[in-house]
């Protein structure tokens, strides 16, 4: 991730409706978690997930994140998705948000992720999805691909599938738009200031998308969320 865009994460991930939401979601996924719960976020970036963890009362959270540079949670430990510096069968949960694009080998991490979650533990991951929607934003993240829902089930396939749904159904025409635009005029990330009333706008229709995912499979989106569980 190149460093102009690190600088901006953390302010991002507390105001954007999109982080907002997507963390909204993923910890809505988790179930009926207790909270002496072993909890993992590989590829944490600044913490902000482990944070709003302990604010909730989990006591075990931990995190990986394999720029060191990145790396400002105390709870947290420099270390590569493809060979995570952790245990075998440790974890309760494990969150995995827009991570996988960014790794070499996403089967190895697959492979990572199972080997350090307990037999029953629920993995949740999130990714970019369909790659008629890359533009630079996935450049400046240093993205290797975007998914499609066969490709991620693929490369879950070791788990077992509770659920799996694209997400940010309702604004995909809009971005797509963007997108196309963009790759002819401008060379900048996809997260630009949004006005207080687009602001909320955005986030209540993410919200309602939220309550949509968890009953049904949305059929595209720019993104895919997926809960898999190790047998």
């Amino acid at each position: 991730m190149e460093q102009i865009y690190r600088d901006e994460y953390h302010e991002l991930e507390r105001k954007n409706p999109w982080f907002i939401a997507r963390r909204e979601l993923v910890l809505s996924l988790m179930g009926d978690v207790p909270s002496d719960a072993c909890i993992l976020d590989a590829g944490c970036g600044t913490g902000f997930l482990l944070d709003v963890l302990k604010g909730r009362g989990f006591s075990r959270v931990f995190g990986v994140e394999a720029s060191a540079s990145f790396l400002r949670s105390e709870w947290a430990v420099a270390g590569h998705g493809e060979c995570l510096p952790l245990k075998d069968g440790l974890f309760d949960v494990v969150f995995c948000l827009d991570v996988l694009e960014h790794v070499d080998s996403d089967n190895l991490m697959a492979s990572e992720l199972l080997r350090v979650l307990k037999p029953g533990g629920r993995l949740i991951v999130t990714v970019p999805a369909l790659h008629l929607l890359w533009s630079y934003h996935d450049e400046l993240c240093h993205h290797r691909r975007r998914y499609d829902a066969r490709m991620l089930r693929n490369t879950l396939r070791a788990f077992d599938m509770e659920r799996m749904s694209y997400w940010n159904f309702f604004l995909f025409l809009p971005i797509l738009c963007m997108k196309f635009v963009k790759r002819k005029v401008a060379e900048s990330s996809d997260f630009v200031p949004l006005p207080a009333p687009l602001r909320a706008l955005a986030l209540a229709l993410f919200r309602i998308e939220n309550w949509l995912v968890k009953r049904m499979r949305l059929p595209w989106g720019v993104s895919i969320v997926a809960v898999v569980k190790k047998e």
